[in-house]
């Protein structure tokens, strides 16, 4: 039954992204940046809103400010996953309490980087003029309808598959 435990909480941290995706993530930026699209490059809700060039100075003022909170933030989530992928890879017996603190560590650190990432949200957003948060909903609204497109166009081929 032990057994069951370990390989649930394998199948649990790979589908919550614990464990580090494989192949070159890049390696100037942590793996759990890359892997949840964190990239502080330019934050999802602007895509589709176009800036004027005292708004775009801004943003990037913003995220200059808290580049290295979340930097920070990612690198210490990235030391718990790699924790936990080692307890969970090493040949040593393993139980759930065994991951315990690490589990909690993790939920902090992602707790703490949703609030660094909130207020960045919440800065920015000041920046917007009404008809730039239109320009985003619509544009969330766009890839929401694609996004549900193609989960329906993957639902049909795999209901295909299986009918053979």
């Amino acid at each position: 039954m032990k057994k069951l435990g370990v390989i649930g909480a394998l199948l649990a941290m790979a589908a919550l992204g614990a464990l580090p995706a494989h192949g070159d993530q890049g390696a100037h930026r942590p793996r759990a940046m890359v892997r949840r699209g964190m990239d502080m490059a330019f934050p999802f809700f602007l895509r589709g809103v176009e800036l004027n060039d005292t708004q775009k100075s801004q943003v990037k003022e913003i995220m200059t400010a808290y580049r290295a909170a979340v930097r920070d933030l990612l690198t210490q989530l990235q030391a718990v996953q790699d924790e936990i992928e080692n307890k969970l890879l090493s040949t040593e017996s393993l139980e759930e309490a065994d991951l315990k603190p690490q589990i909690a560590e993790l939920s902090e650190l992602r707790n703490r980087l949703s609030e660094e990432n909130l207020k960045i949200s919440l800065e920015i957003r000041k920046l917007l003029t009404p008809e730039q948060l239109a320009q985003a909903a619509a544009h969330r609204e766009q890839m929401r309808a694609r996004w549900t497109e193609m989960k329906e166009r993957f639902r049909q081929k795999r209901s295909l598959d299986e009918s053979r």
